[in-house]
């Protein structure tokens, strides 16, 4: 392995992430999202993927032209090497199986009759408060963050989800959801009504850091995002509840309750996607009487 001249530590770790997923033979778009969504992290993840190709070849063509027994050392290395990475890989998966299996508690049936809507996150420090709520399916238990989820059926399989990865629940859930939705009545775009309330900043990110929002898009959002937030900084609506609510293709995906604590006041939420959602998105915020006070049109995906 011959490292890039650079410094920083990032990079150093996102080439040599490349180098050893090549070695493990995975595709480049298997890169860690904290990579994927970096461009510097990402051009030095190719370069290590890259080269570990390169060497790979290299040793090949090198064990075609070398004697036979010399040749057949070199497809024994190979085959070691391979074989060792394939096991480790499978080893990761069965160990990771087992905590979640390990971790999985049974649900009561009474759980699955009445989930909340929303969670919150409410954190007060200096005289800006924030909070941050996180929209999750109606017909679905609440997800805590870094636990595995409840046992439930899928009524239609009828097969427990916990034979599921993580990635297949959320995507039933997801499925489950844009059912709801399309059943619904369609929206006709409200009028935007006057109000005492101001709105200091609106953007759409693809994560929260510290508190403020990371990378920002403006009417345009990538297909490879998977968690999309809308944070509001809000002005003079100190004790009122707002929404921010969620609608595709004039079909409500999700309407989130926001208190307001203080009069300065920050605040965002979250929606989940999936590529069968793309197109025509907006976000809109609403006063207590639930009147639309501000509006974001975006595209998802591409049309």
């Amino acid at each position: 392995m011959r490292l890039p001249e650079t410094h920083n530590a990032k990079h150093l770790y996102a080439f040599k992430k490349g180098f050893r997923l090549a070695y493990e033979g995975k595709a480049l778009t298997q890169a860690p999202s904290d990579i994927r969504y970096d461009p510097a992290a990402r051009a030095f993840f190719e370069q290590g993927w890259e080269q570990a190709q390169t060497e790979m070849v290299a040793r090949i063509e090198a064990a075609k032209s070398a004697s036979p027994w010399r040749q057949r050392m070199a497809w024994y290395v190979m085959l070691m090497l391979g074989g060792g990475a394939t096991a480790l890989g499978l080893i990761q998966n069965i160990q990771q199986e087992k905590q979640e299996a390990a971790a999985i508690s049974p649900a009561p049936p009474s759980t699955l009759k009445t989930p909340p809507l929303a969670t919150e996150k409410t954190q007060q420090a200096t005289p800006e408060t924030i909070t941050a709520f996180e929209e999750t399916s109606p017909q679905a238990p609440v997800e805590p963050q870094s636990t595995a989820e409840n046992s439930v059926q899928d009524d239609k399989n009828n097969l427990p989800l916990t034979l599921l990865t993580t990635q297949q629940r959320e995507d039933l859930n997801l499925t489950h959801e844009q059912y709801l939705a399309e059943q619904s009545p369609r929206l006709t775009a409200e009028k935007i009504v006057d109000s005492t309330i101001q709105i200091e900043q609106a953007v759409l990110s693809a994560e929260i850091v510290d508190k403020e929002p990371g990378e920002t898009f403006n009417n345009r959002v990538p297909k490879p995002v998977r968690q999309l937030y809308f944070f509001t900084q809000i002005k003079n609506g100190e004790g009122q509840t707002l929404y921010h609510r969620w609608i595709h293709n004039d079909r409500e995906m999700a309407l989130i309750p926001l208190t307001i604590h203080s009069n300065l006041y920050r605040t965002w939420s979250s929606k989940r996607l999936t590529s069968a959602w793309q197109g025509q998105w907006r976000v809109e915020i609403l006063n207590q009487d639930k009147a639309v006070i501000y509006r974001q049109n975006f595209v998802y995906g591409s049309l």
